[in-house]
């Protein structure tokens, strides 16, 4: 008898289920891939060591053996059972993936929507047409949930640097000590020899925090100074991976968001500032208009089978609903973040080794680079919001007084894939080759089988794979929010060689983006 756990040709592990074809092939793959002989039918992928650089090798070791799936699908059909019910047959793969490409490359080679489109963007164009701006006071003391992330950071350094007010950055931690430790090292990645925090220490500080947890995860006493102090809270935190367990999402995304209003109507009356996504225009709703996604449009009850955006999705429902009973709440929903426009310096903790864990645009940019040809698009297509303009834009409109509280925080000045190849090879000659688009096709078609993987994720990344319109990053429009921050005397700014410089370097280099020194900046 074989010992319990193990996997028998054609048996399932529990019951002595007997198993399809198709579970057996798939079984097989995710026990060799994950290293786990004793998997079950029902188990999910994410929650017995799986992520998406092992979601890559399950769907070629699937192929392998005859079956294809979908690449989104493992990140929505989390078991075996479920990804087996969806398997198909090998046989007609490249053809469909090559169709794929060619839809992908035929609608944003046409770019903007005809139609209805034209007369509702024209509607909301009249609409977004503003006169002065009102602005509100300073606050007075500041919470920034996600206190050490890429985001956070800087709008910290926007409020040190423009205003008097305080900042309170609430850091997951196990101690208080490395939460000021966490504080430190980030600032000092990104700011290098600014020394914030010994500048601005008497308005800065980090509090071990949990926003899962009730009260935040706080002591008491801490709870309840922080409840009476503050009169601002800025909630960046979330979880930005785009696949994996939705019960992590709930968790940090929907019940943090929760615990973050509950604190809000604690002691002094708060403004919230809900830091969203553009993603969350990525719905199933929005793929059947064809009408623009804007500043005017809400969330509510949308639904997205990406368990990232169905997150924020259901956390802007929290925010609204909490508006609607009086909280004095905003929502931004920023674009796809990248490096910073003057220091170059990109996410602390992230390099070419591990791209995957960050942005959507420095993905897709990164298996661009790997093919190293480009298909002739000349139409806007990659979002470049620096992070640190983007966070000059958040504290600009946290202070903007008007009925509209939804912003739309992405860089306009969209590169085309022609004008993203000109810069690159501006700055290191040849290192890409741009494609007429039925070159590009062919040549694709004629290198699929080395090319497949960055094929896949190229349709992954852009949605072609998955029950989305993948054009809807042609719909998003910003053009209230750019109303709102031109009479805040702001503007973005155009992509430079420079800035290709910074990424080509980041996405290229062979060294890790290493460990900055701690500097003791409170002591």
């Amino acid at each position: 008898m074989p010992a319990a756990g193990n996997h028998i040709a054609g048996i399932g592990v529990r019951g002595m289920e007997k198993l399809t074809p198709e579970e057996e092939i798939i079984l097989g793959v995710w026990q060799g891939c994950l290293g786990r002989p004793g998997i079950t039918l029902d188990e999910n992928f994410f929650e017995i060591g799986g992520d998406s650089i092992r979601a890559l090798a399950i769907i070629e070791g699937i192929r392998e053996k005859g079956l294809t799936v979908p690449l989104a699908k493992i990140f929505s059909c989390q078991t075996v059972r479920e990804l087996a019910a969806i398997a198909e047959r090998v046989d007609d793969e490249k053809a469909e993936d090559l169709q794929k490409l060619k839809d992908l490359l035929t609608l944003f080679d046409k770019g903007e929507y005809q139609g209805t489109f034209p007369p509702a963007y024209e509607e909301y164009l009249n609409k977004s047409k503003a006169g002065s701006v009102r602005v509100r006071p300073e606050y007075d003391h500041i919470l920034i949930t996600g206190g050490a992330g890429f985001l956070a950071c800087h709008i910290a350094e926007q409020i040190l640097l423009n205003s008097r007010s305080r900042v309170t950055l609430l850091v997951r931690a196990s101690t208080a000590e490395q939460a000021r430790e966490r504080v430190e090292t980030c600032f000092n990645w990104y700011f290098p020899n600014k020394q914030y925090l010994s500048r601005y220490g008497s308005r800065i500080g980090a509090v071990k925090g949990d926003i899962t947890r009730d009260d935040l995860g706080l002591e008491p006493k801490e709870y309840e100074t922080l409840a009476r102090e503050l009169d601002c809270i800025v909630h960046a935190a979330a979880t930005i991976k785009h696949y994996g367990n939705w019960d992590d999402f709930y968790q940090i995304n929907v019940k943090g968001t929760e615990n973050v209003i509950d604190f809000a109507f604690a002691g002094r009356k708060k403004s919230l500032h809900y830091i969203s996504t553009i993603a969350t225009g990525f719905t199933v709703e929005q793929s059947r208009e064809a009408r623009p996604f804007t500043e005017c449009d809400l969330s509510v009850g949308q639904t997205s089978p990406n368990v990232y955006i169905r997150s924020k999705i259901q956390g802007e429902e929290k925010v609204i609903a909490a508006r609607n009973v009086g909280l004095d709440a905003k929502i931004y929903r920023m674009g796809f973040l990248v490096q910073g426009y003057e220091s170059g310096i990109f996410q602390y903790g992230i390099d070419r080794r591990n791209v995957y864990q960050a942005s959507v645009e420095l993905q897709l940019i990164s298996t661009l680079l790997k093919i190293r040809k480009i298909p002739a698009l000349d139409n806007g297509l990659l979002d470049f919001s620096y992070v640190d303009i983007s966070a000059k834009a958040v504290y600009l409109l946290m202070h903007v007084q008007e009925e509209a509280f939804i912003y739309h925080i992405f860089n306009q000045h969209k590169l085309s894939l022609v004008q993203f190849t000109d810069l690159a090879n501006k700055f290191k000659p040849q290192i890409l080759e741009l494609l007429p688009l039925e070159a590009y096709q062919a040549y694709v078609n004629c290198h699929y089988e080395e090319l497949k993987d960055e094929l896949k994720r190229i349709l992954l990344l852009t949605l072609a794979d998955d029950e989305i319109d993948q054009g809807l990053s042609l719909r998003l429009k910003c053009d209230l929010t750019l109303n709102f921050l031109a009479d805040r005397g702001f503007r973005w700014p155009q992509t430079e060689l420079r800035n290709i410089g910074h990424l080509i370097r980041f996405l290229t280099s062979r060294s890790s983006s290493g460990t900055p020194k701690r500097i003791r900046a409170w002591e």
